[in-house]
């Protein structure tokens, strides 16, 4: 399954928040399986959730993020390649 980001932390971060994002969503990947639950109590009543995106996803975000913010660390990948044939 492949996941194209959308560029969710291009704006309005800046790069060391999103080098803090991404070496939370690696601890999350790593420690959780890739599943956060959040989990919190009120008035005696508790209740958890799945975070809304995948840690491979927001890993994925981050490194695009990345790409713009710093690219010197962070190049981006060629997908393409260019084969040229000449006639002798």
């Amino acid at each position: 399954m492949s996941y194209a980001p959308t560029g969710c932390f291009r704006q309005g971060f800046t790069k060391d928040e999103v080098n803090q994002i991404l070496t939370n969503a690696k601890a999350v990947f790593i420690e959780d399986g890739g599943e956060q639950i959040v989990s919190w109590s009120s008035s005696g009543h508790q209740a958890s959730s799945i975070y809304p995106i995948k840690a491979h996803e927001i890993i994925a975000e981050c490194i695009y993020a990345l790409q713009i913010l710093d690219p010197e660390n962070y190049p981006t990948e060629t997908d393409r390649t260019v084969v040229a044939f000449s006639q002798a």
